[in-house]
This record gives structure tokens, C-alpha cells and sequence, in this order.
């Protein structure tokens, strides 16, 4: 592990869930480039983790869906989603 997620982004508290997502990212930045730093693998870490939720009144709150490359891409809808047909 690279380095350990925070527990809170730009004064936003982060779930469990969110926290474990924002890990894997971290982890995974660190592992594609060891030479990089550890602020640079946070920062892209960060810059992947605000596609997949959003701050709202004090918390990080999940997307329900989001586009890729930077918005024009496809439409992911994640297995958290309550999109998601769990029947």
C-alpha cells in the first residue's frame, strides 16, 4: 500500500465505502508509476475519486452514474448505484 486514503477530502467526511474505493485508486496510481511521489499519486487518486461522488453539505455523497473521459465518454453506471437492476 502506498500510502493510507484520508478520512475526510476538502472537509468532507468519506464513508467506509468511499474511503475503501479512494484506497484501491491510491494503490492502484502508486502500482502503474513507483517512481512518482506520494503527493502525485494522492492528487490523481483525488482527481478519479471526484468522478465517482460529490461534495454535498459536509460529506461525500456517491454518483449514481458519471461519464468517462472527462464527461464525454460513456455513461458508467457503478454496481453501488440504485440504477443498478439487482433482480
Amino acid at each position: 500500500m502506498a500510502q493510507a486514503a484520508p478520512s475526510s477530502i476538502e472537509g468532507g467526511s468519506l464513508s467506509a465505502k468511499q474511503r475503501e474505493r479512494l484506497q484501491v485508486m491510491i494503490d492502484a496510481v502508486a502500482k502503474a508509476d513507483p517512481s512518482r511521489s506520494k503527493e502525485y499519486v494522492l492528487n490523481q487518486a483525488l482527481k478519479s475519486f471526484v468522478k465517482t461522488a460529490f461534495l454535498s453539505r459536509g460529506r461525500w455523497t456517491d454518483r449514481q452514474k458519471f461519464n468517462l473521459n472527462n464527461g464525454a465518454g460513456p455513461v458508467v453506471v457503478p454496481s453501488w448505484s440504485r440504477l443498478v437492476d439487482v433482480q
